[in-house]
């Protein structure tokens, strides 16, 4: 059976008891979700035509009334970025981060607007690449890419007179795939279904009958799994052209194609792997079979000994102890050797193995840890090597056919969702030695944050999802960019993931876009055929499995296997910064280098770069501490390297190795010199430090105070005073290869609260009531709930305030919950009799708001703006704030928004728009709300499989993999919900009406809304 892809389900159009759904309205919603295709022009890479180290980018921007969202999308190459909007810096990005796509709506303007990209250059032909997308109410698009209507200027301070700007030197375009341009995107929706694989447990008839595929491309159903086959987890092709199919349980199923190639002739058992239990991974090397057999908890060898296609009994390599949920996945063969993928359920080995990480790693030291790890077997040697650890469950990995470099896909803790210390599915370039940061603690508290500044850094993050196999194309018959694509599977959604590398510097970095979806299509591994098919096995869970391949229609030739993308013309850079690998097989981490080489490169370092200390590649740099703390290792060397780096001379070069050589002495733990280290720290304690830099001296110091028991006072109250003058952290947000900057004031909270710093408590109350991101919200709780001392009453108020709001309107796992709860135990713990007694009920969790009536007021005017313009004038618009401040609350409005102190940020944080708009843009969002309404905060229409047709805002409280989407229908009444079985919605569309109800000021009358607008406009402070 062949499925040609099919962009829009077909729908059906039933009676509602609200009415009925019509055709055209259907249709229109059909319509909204669009088929990915896109021909707007592609920005191209920019710069200055002469050389100097900084360089200004600027584009003027005239834009009209009803601008619902504005986002911003920049790539620097070699170079950092500063990003200013009408001339306030909206974010900086700093040099190796990833691209970014930020929300600037609240930072443009209707009419004119000026947008400044400032670069700092990593090499003389650095360059960067942006677009500004623009969406109207009336769902137009406006796009300003970056192109030769740009202008540039080199000069340190740019000239005022826009005759004294340049056109900017033009690159060249950006590939279409690296864009996302036409591709479909990763995001996962409330209404995307994570138990979906669920609906494979009803036999033959649970198998997706639509796809979503590129076109071009076509899929068939090969084979679906028999009752007595089992589900399947694993395929490989054999070297007689035979497809091995793992069973769930135990096995191996081997089957033949008919002579044409399109159907499976014939199934059969392999005996000699009759008794392995759950084969996740396969790879040959010549006829002989390795498997990974998780449930047999080993790996395994079939031979073929004479050759004629039949293995030999299965020999047991060696035995993986530990437990199988993730455990023994996927194999993959390369140059001679094999390499093993494990999850953080195996143990992982310290015995008879050769471990390239970090001799100051927990499990290096002896310590049991629950992590993932890849291992590579040398079949001729008989030895095995730790390549790299800190995984979660990462089940497949892969080899580029190019330079040998290894890659895995990832999985999250979806139990911690919505916390600050979640990180979401990701891939990554197995670098060797490299640590990733991740121990199997999610459930406890306090959490375990799994990412550090010392941490190897992933190419990309996907978000949600399921991971399993990963492979590239370079087998496949497809065309460019999809040969050289990196094809990774997630389970749970049902996807088949394309993800498109690039070089960047050491490592590289990546675009993902969705190349293939079905509802359920639990995907657990793929391979592809002599003729360069696609070939897919899904199953696992029990669930019915079937065998599916993927060809090419087209007219277009296999593309090319090209050296990896260049994203612009700093291939010269590039390898002059990072001499390139030996092509053929994956590096491995430099030796241990003596102590006086270690020396001359901190001297030496960066000598050829410019401005030197800002451009460290993240990667070049872990593998560099890599070899430091091996080195490090001999008592002698390291007491040698601790002088020098202890006393660095006055022309010491390489800042970026500086911070990594005190981490490095940090992490290794010698109490001796532990004071003298902290002294260092605080030398460097300075504002002047990039944002990557800074996040690298704070862990530092996370490590060196870990135990304050046997350190001097003096020198306590030295590092606390030199840490609270950077707290809070001030600098506009900031991308850096770490992720995004705000963590810096997230890791100064942590230590000044251990430090017991007596303005940390006003200090993080500050930042807890100016975030709107959760993660931030709930960091900042979770760092003040155990201080038991220094609070007033009226911050204690405001903790317990603040974790009430967040419990009405969250987001996240099935962990939040549990999360919320303990936050509130440990900070009542801490009350003292009298603050019990004066907080009163505020200390126990909120009462839903529809338990309090709604006030009732008089109808004064059905106001227009007409009416209203003379609030406008500057004699007659002051108002009285105070006044304002209870209207905010009387008017309902506080219900929704939050302004300073006052409300709850479930719409739109109104803090700020009185210095963004005027009192007359703020009498039109009042008195027609739905004229203009923000992306992030409209409402969505549904209709489901029944024919009804419902209206509201999506809730996101509870766990996300909930197969029931909750619909909040009365903003007013938050606790009136509809739950909708997400399979019975047939489509969803945002509603063109705002969730705010029409005519709130007419109980108002002039004066108070007045005195409401004085309070908008002043912040709420």
């Amino acid at each position: 059976m062949s499925t040609h892809c099919r962009r829009l389900p077909v729908a059906r159009v039933l009676p509602s008891p609200r009415g009925l759904v019509t055709p055209l309205l259907l249709a229109a919603m059909l319509a909204s979700r669009g088929s990915g295709a896109d021909d707007r022009p592609l920005p191209r890479w920019i710069g200055a035509s002469v050389i100097a180290p900084r360089f200004h980018l600027r584009k003027e921007v005239r834009l009209p009334e009803g601008v619902t969202s504005a986002r911003l999308r920049v790539a620097p190459d070699l170079a950092r970025v500063e990003c200013r909007i009408n001339g306030r810096v909206s974010f900086v990005i700093e040099p190796f981060a990833p691209w970014v796509d930020v929300d600037v709506t609240s930072e443009f303007r209707p009419g004119d607007n000026e947008l400044w990209l400032v670069c700092e250059r990593l090499y003389d032909q650095s360059a960067v690449l942006a677009e500004l997308t623009i969406r109207l109410h009336d769902g137009r698009t406006q796009t300003f890419p970056t192109d030769r209507t740009w202008t540039s200027s080199s000069a340190a301070q740019p000239p005022e007179d826009a005759s004294g700007w340049q056109t900017p030197a033009v690159r060249g375009e950006v590939p279409r795939h690296l864009w996302d341009v036409g591709n479909r995107s990763l995001d996962i929706t409330p209404f995307d279904d994570y138990e979906q694989w669920r609906d494979a447990l009803g036999g033959e008839s649970s198998r997706p009958q639509r796809f979503l595929l590129p076109d071009d491309f076509q899929i068939d159903t090969l084979r679906v799994a028999g009752a007595e086959e089992g589900s399947w987890v694993s395929c490989e092709f054999d070297p007689q052209g035979r497809l091995l199919v793992a069973r769930e349980d135990q096995g191996l199923l081997r089957m033949t194609f008919a002579a044409d190639g399109r159907s499976i002739e014939r199934v059969e058992p392999v005996p000699a792997a009759a008794e392995l239990k759950e084969i996740r991974g396969m790879a040959f090397l010549g006829t002989t079979l390795y498997l990974n057999a998780n449930n047999s908890k080993g790996f395994y060898r079939l031979g073929d000994a004479d050759g004629d296609g039949e293995f030999d009994e299965a020999t047991l390599i060696r035995e993986f102890p530990g437990s199988v949920g993730h455990g023994r996945n996927d194999l993959a063969a390369y140059n001679g050797m094999i390499y093993s993928i494990h999850g953080d359920a195996v143990d992982v080995p310290t015995e008879a193995i050769r471990d390239l990480t970090s001799p100051f790693r927990e499990a290096r030291r002896g310590m049991k840890t629950s992590e993932g790890c890849l291992l590579k077997y040398d079949p001729g040697e008989n030895e095995w090597t730790l390549i790299a650890a800190g995984l979660r469950n990462p089940f497949g990995v892969a080899v580029h056919p190019r330079d040998g470099t290894l890659f895995t896909y990832d999985a999250d803790a979806e139990h911690d969702m919505g916390a600050p210390w979640y990180r979401p599915t990701r891939i990554i370039e197995l670098q060797p030695g490299a640590d990733f940061g991740w121990r199997g603690v999610t459930g406890q508290w306090p959490p375990y944050y799994p990412d550090h500044a010392d941490n190897a850094l992933p190419v990309m993050d996907i978000g949600k999802g399921s991971p399993t196999a990963v492979r590239f194309g370079d087998r496949s018959h497809f065309p460019s960019p999809y040969r050289q694509a990196l094809f990774v599977l997630d389970w749970a959604y049902g996807r088949v993931l394309a993800v498109h590398l690039l070089r960047q510097g050491r490592g590289y970095t990546g675009r993902a876009e969705v190349f293939l979806r079905g509802r359920p299509l639990n995907v657990t591994d793929l391979t592809f055929g002599a003729e360069g098919a696609l070939y897919l096995v899904t199953g696992g869970r029990k669930t019915q499995s079937a065998l599916y391949r993927v060809r090419y229609t087209g007219s277009e030739p296999p593309g090319e296997l090209a050296p990896p993308v260049q994203v612009s013309s700093t291939s010269n850079a590039r390898s002059h910064l990072h001499p390139s690998r030996a092509p053929g097989r994956p590096a491995d981490p430099p030796p241990p280098p003596a102590v006086d080489a270690l020396h001359a490169h901190l001297l030496s370092h960066g000598a050829s770069r410019m401005p030197q200390s800002l451009w460290g590649d993240p990667r070049e740099l872990t593998a560099w501490r890599n070899a430091l703390e091996r080195a490090l290792t001999n008592p002698a060397e390291c007491s040698q390297f601790a002088e020098l780096i202890l006393e660095p001379p006055s022309n010491a070069a390489g800042l970026d190795e500086q911070l990594h050589a005190l981490l490095a002495l940090a992490r290794q733990g010698d109490a001796a010199i532990r004071p003298r280290l902290l002294q260092r720290l605080n030398q460097h304690a300075t504002p002047d430090l990039s944002t990557t830099q800074t996040l690298l001296l704070l862990r530092a110091y996370a490590l060196v105070l870990a135990d304050v028991t046997d350190l001097d006072p003096a020198l306590l109250a030295e590092t606390r005073a030199k840490l609270s003058a950077l707290y809070p952290d001030s600098r506009p947000r900031t991308f850096t290869p770490l992720g995004l900057g705000g963590p810096i004031n997230h890791r100064l909270a942590e230590l000044l609260v251990h430090l017991g710093d007596p303005d940390v408590i006003p200090k993080t109350l500050s930042l807890l009531r100016a975030s709107t991101a959760q993660e931030d919200r709930l960091h900042y709780l979770f760092v003040l709930r155990n201080v038991a001392d220094g609070w007033t009453l009226d911050q204690r108020r405001e903790w317990f305030a603040e974790l009430n709001a967040l419990e009405r309107d969250y987001w996240g796992g099935a962990g939040m919950p549990a999360f919320l709860k303990s936050l509130r135990a440990d900070a009542v713990a801490t009350l003292t009799s009298e603050e019990r007694t004066a907080l009163g009920t505020i200390r126990e969790p909120s009462a839903a708001m529809d338990d309090e009536p709604l006030p009732v007021r008089p109808l004064v005017r059905e106001w227009t703006l007409a009416d209203l313009e003379w609030l406008a004038s500057t004699e007659s618009g002051e108002g009285d704030a105070a006044v304002g401040r209870e209207l905010f609350r009387a008017a309902l409005c506080s219900r929704c928004h939050r302004c300073g102190r006052e409300g709850t940020p479930v719409g739109p944080d109104l803090t700020g728009v009185g210095s963004r708009f005027s009192r007359v843009d703020l009498l039109k969002s009042l008195l027609d709300p739905s004229a203009v309404v923000a992306e992030p905060y409209r409402n969505v229409e549904i209709v489901t499989t029944d024919g009804r047709h419902l209206v509201g805002r999506v809730l996101t409280s509870g766990d996300y993999r909930a197969r029931t989407l909750r619909l909040q229908t009365d903003p007013l009444r938050p606790s009136q919900v509809v739950e909708i079985p997400k399979q019975e919605i047939e489509v969803h569309q945002e509603s063109q009406t705002s969730p705010m109800p029409a005519g709130l000021l007419n109980t108002l009358t002039a004066d108070e809304i007045r005195d409401l607008l004085a309070f908008l406009q002043s912040g709420g402070w």
